[in-house]
């Protein structure tokens, strides 16, 4: 990391920033290396990188960030289920779309919030830069498109009535260059639509998550980095929801709050996003173990799963 470079928040571009944590690369390298990707190439001349708070917007975020390119996501997308077909979005969204509406998505994958939508009969358009998804949706008969939304911009596309980005946000390392060329492409009184992975939730608690960190996620986000985005574009807030936790990651949820607090009680000013230590993993397998063996401690408490969702009328 050079020392001439200025880590700034990615939303308000303060340079009122703290230092989280320093992070090597290689050691995310390794952490992908576990699921049989080769991620090195994604990291080329970057030997590490900072994790940082920005406290006025409430955005963490690595610098410099390491964005995923076309080929990381097509690796991803051979993996299976990366592009899921029912989020918890889908619905609230479609809550907001009109039949015959003017919707523009953002980062949209194979096209499955256009096959939600089919009902309603949207003016529909996605836009994605995988490759693959953009053939896989064509396939199916979706208007999908791999342009970049500064091209839209250029080209002076005709206004949309709702413009979303399901857990696309995450992946954008210039949060507000991206929310303006979405505002832009918005009609007046028009929706913008954001899903993301909720920070305050189990999986901003989770150590050691390849795909919360560089090249797949370069900032997290939580309710009030959200409304942050209300208030910086003078947008009003319609709705916020958060995903109730699926049953399906019950035991993820267990096993990330029990080392929260573990964490909370041995080490409570250490913040971090990736930590390979020794005494870090035997953290990690005792707090599992407490999970397994607490099975109703927790279920008292209210439980939230991986998305948060906000609607903005512009």
């Amino acid at each position: 990391m050079s020392a001439t470079t200025v880590p700034r928040c990615p939303l308000t571009y303060s340079t009122k920033v703290e230092l989280l944590q320093r992070i090597a690369s290689l050691d995310v390298i390794k952490l992908y290396r576990r699921i049989g990707l080769d991620v090195s190439s994604e990291f080329e001349g970057i030997t590490e990188f900072g994790f940082y708070y920005a406290p006025h917007s409430c955005v963490k975020f690595f610098y410099p960030a390491v964005c995923g390119s076309a080929l990381f996501y097509q690796q991803l997308q051979l993996k299976g289920n990366y592009y899921e077909e029912h989020k918890f979005e889908f619905a609230l969204a479609a809550d907001f779309i009109k039949p015959f509406a003017r919707v523009l998505e953002v980062g949209c994958g194979d096209g499955a919030f256009a096959k939600f939508l089919s009902s309603k009969h949207p003016d529909y358009l996605g836009i994605e830069t995988n490759p693959a998804a953009v053939v896989a949706a064509q396939a199916a008969g979706i208007n999908v498109a791999n342009i970049m939304l500064e091209q839209m911009v250029e080209r002076q596309y005709s206004a949309f009535d709702v413009v979303c980005a399901f857990q696309v946000l995450e992946h954008v390392a210039d949060a507000k260059a991206f929310l303006e060329k979405m505002l832009a492409l918005l009609s007046a009184n028009g929706y913008l639509i954001l899903s993301v992975p909720n920070d305050d939730g189990f999986i901003g608690k989770t150590l050691n998550h390849i795909y919360n960190v560089p090249p797949h996620h370069v900032t997290r986000w939580n309710e009030a980095a959200l409304r942050h985005i209300g208030y910086q574009f003078k947008l009003k807030v319609c709705a916020v929801a958060f995903e109730p936790l699926p049953h399906v990651h019950w035991q993820w949820y267990r096993e990330a709050m029990f080392f929260d607090r573990l964490r909370a009680r041995f080490a409570p000013s250490y913040r971090c996003a990736v930590d390979l230590r020794f005494s870090t993993r035997l953290i990690v397998k005792f707090s599992n173990f407490l999970s397994a063996m607490n099975q109703k401690e927790l279920a008292a408490e209210p439980l939230l799963g991986h998305t948060l969702v906000i609607v903005f009328q512009k």
